[in-house]
């Protein structure tokens, strides 16, 4: 089951990857800065309706708010931390903070995918396939956000690609985990905080504020806007098509679990 498990994460996860990947190179040169207010968008929607709430439901909510406080000034100290080396004479940073910040996010979330999927194959080997196809679908867009970032935090396609990849890596570790431990129930909603606080911040405190600080006209204050918005529209119709499946599964297994009882 294990080996299945895997399998069907990491096809699910390169082959979104891949679909992501192709997209933004082809259109990266030609739109380039365009892309990053709808990246924005969709990371600050997925995050504020899909990771945060459905971990906030599930995490007793003070150890979740001190979770995220210690998850902020982790980034803070982070960011602290990569200042002082930055300012040390004859020395430069190769990697900018908040492409560290988007990179711990992407591989909490992965690993939080892992868990998702390892408990779907812990239930039925059918709903396994079927979760790593739902992952396909709701990874391809948040690579493409990702990959955008990248490209506009001045990565090559080859660091890009790497960068993208890394994150299948921890879903493989979340799944191993989720399948050798049965998926215990208590730490997923705080994985799914941890990536989501790191989401926002990663936004809020870095790709946020160079974009409008490159916007310089009335025409590109609307279209930044729009931008966003598109963005935002299209997280929120991917968490809000998550939120309704997740209740049709979990009435699904009240139903079944119904007669078992009786």
């Amino acid at each position: 089951m294990i080996i299945e498990l895997i399998t069907a994460l990491v096809i699910a996860r390169i082959l979104a990857t891949v679909l992501a990947f192709w997209a933004i190179g082809a259109m990266f040169d030609r739109v380039g800065k365009r892309l990053l207010p709808i990246a924005c968008g969709l990371l600050l929607s997925v995050a504020m309706t899909h990771l945060l709430p459905e971990g906030l439901l599930q995490a007793d909510i003070f150890w979740a708010g001190l979770l995220m406080l210690v998850v902020v000034l982790s980034f803070v100290l982070l960011e602290l931390i990569g200042t002082a080396l930055a300012r040390r004479p004859g020395e430069q940073m190769q990697t900018r903070p908040e492409v560290r910040s988007l990179l711990t996010g992407m591989s909490l979330h992965g690993f939080a995918d892992g868990l998702v999927l390892a408990g779907a194959f812990v239930t039925d080997s059918h709903l396994g396939w079927f979760a790593a196809f739902a992952i396909l679908l709701h990874e391809v867009p948040q690579q493409a956000g990702a990959a955008a970032l990248y490209r506009g935090a001045g990565y090559s396609r080859h660091k890009t690609l790497i960068c993208l990849l890394l994150p299948t890596l921890f879903a493989a570790i979340g799944a191993a985990t989720g399948a050798v431990t049965m998926l215990q129930p208590f730490l997923l909603p705080y994985v799914l905080i941890v990536s989501g606080t790191s989401f926002v911040y990663m936004t809020m405190r870095s790709f946020l504020p160079h974009i409008i600080a490159q916007t310089t006209t009335g025409r590109d204050v609307v279209l930044t806007l729009l931008l966003l918005i598109v963005g935002m529209a299209a997280g929120v119709a991917l968490s809000q098509q998550e939120h309704e499946h997740a209740h049709l599964h979990a009435h699904e297994s009240a139903e079944v679990s119904l007669p078992l009882e009786q």
